[in-house]
């Protein structure tokens, strides 16, 4: 029956798609999250918080990137994941530990965690190098980031399990 539903919503995606409707930044889910990436071969998530001031900050931005890339026509799809929220499990699971996370996939699988500058631009230039370069991309993974000094300020340290909002 789950598979079914998540089979049903990816191609209702797929027909907004074909429509031209496609939300530009696709909301995913706990239930959702490995369906459509499995079939996207390059995807950039925004992993966020309602909570979270830098997330409220950073989502327009990612938005404008999105829209620009969809508007350039590169094959990427874009996406973001509640973490306080419908997105939890998923989070945890991939072990997210600083929000905004932005993460690249391709065929599902994680490559790293985008580190650039906070700006529709800077965010366009990386999808348009992860699309047409992904092996080239240098990135670190967020679980390489052990030493608290070496946290980015424009992040919340955040953890699956914090009950507290920051």
């Amino acid at each position: 029956m789950k598979f079914l539903l998540v089979s049903i919503a990816v191609f209702a995606a797929l027909t907004k798609t074909l429509e031209g409707q496609q939300p530009v930044v696709e909301e995913l889910t706990d239930d959702t999250f490995e369906s459509y990436l499995t079939v996207s071969q390059l995807a950039i998530v925004d992993f966020y918080a309602t909570w979270c001031p830098y997330c409220k900050t950073f989502a327009p931005i990612y938005l404008k990137a999105a829209t620009k890339a969809l508007e350039s026509k590169l094959n990427i799809f874009f996406a973001k994941v509640n973490c306080a929220g419908s997105g939890k499990n998923i989070c945890k699971k991939l072990n997210v530990k600083f929000l905004p996370t932005v993460r690249v996939f391709r065929d599902g699988k994680p490559l790293g965690d985008y580190e650039g500058k906070r700006t529709s631009d800077a965010v366009l230039a990386f999808a348009q190098k992860a699309s047409s370069a992904p092996n080239d991309l240098k990135m670190t993974m967020s679980d390489d980031i052990s030493d608290p000094h070496k946290i980015p300020s424009n992040v919340t340290p955040w953890h699956a399990d914090d009950t507290e909002h920051h």
